[in-house]
C-alpha cells in the first residue's frame, strides 16, 4: 500500500468496507457533507488544532512567540508548503472567495466591521473555527454561529485550492 496515503484515509477505507454504513464524515450545521480535500489543507487544520493554548501575542508568528490572528494563519500555511501573506488584510486579498454555505476546513474566515477585516480564523468543520483572539487570551476554538462571532463575519475564503 503507498506509504503516502493518512491514517485518516485508510481508516475511514476499512471502517467503510467493514459495515453496511457509510463512514463517518465531518459536516456542517446545515448537513453538508464535509471532506478534508488535500494533505495540505488537512495540514493547516492539524497545525492550527496543536496551537490551542499557545498565548496570543501581537505580531506572533511562532509558537515559540505566540501568534496574533494573522501569525497563526501564516504559521498553519507555512508548515503546509504554501506561502501567504503575513496581514489579514494582504490574507484575506489573496484569498479565493467561498460562499459560508461551502465552507470547507482549512478554509478562512474574516471578521470585523462593515468591509475592513480585522480578524481571521482558519475553519475547522462542524460551525468551528481556531483564531488567536487577543491580548491576555490564548490560541482557541470559537462557533460561528455564536452570537458575537456571527455579527461580526465578513466573509470567507481560501488560500488552498483542493
Amino acid at each position: 500500500m503507498n506509504r503516502s496515503i493518512t491514517p485518516l484515509i485508510i481508516a475511514l477505507i476499512l471502517s467503510a468496507a467493514c459495515s453496511h454504513t457509510p463512514p463517518p464524515t465531518m459536516g456542517t450545521d446545515s448537513g453538508t457533507p464535509i471532506i478534508i480535500g488535500s494533505e495540505q489543507r488537512q495540514q493547516v487544520v492539524s497545525t492550527a488544532r496543536a496551537m490551542i493554548g499557545t498565548a496570543y501575542q501581537y505580531g506572533g508568528s511562532s509558537p515559540d512567540r505566540g501568534f496574533d490572528c494573522s501569525g497563526l494563519v501564516h504559521y498553519a500555511h507555512d508548515r503546509a508548503g504554501k506561502k501567504v501573506p503575513r496581514t489579514v488584510l494582504l490574507q484575506r486579498k489573496l484569498a479565493t472567495p467561498v460562499a459560508l454555505s461551502q465552507l470547507q476546513p482549512g478554509d478562512l474566515l474574516f471578521f470585523g466591521t462593515r468591509t475592513k477585516s480585522r480578524h481571521i480564523g482558519i475553519y475547522i468543520g462542524n460551525g468551528e473555527f481556531i483564531h488567536a483572539p487577543s491580548t491576555g487570551g490564548h490560541v482557541r476554538t470559537d462557533r460561528i454561529e455564536s452570537p458575537y462571532w456571527k455579527k461580526r463575519i465578513l466573509g470567507a475564503g481560501k488560500l488552498i485550492d483542493t
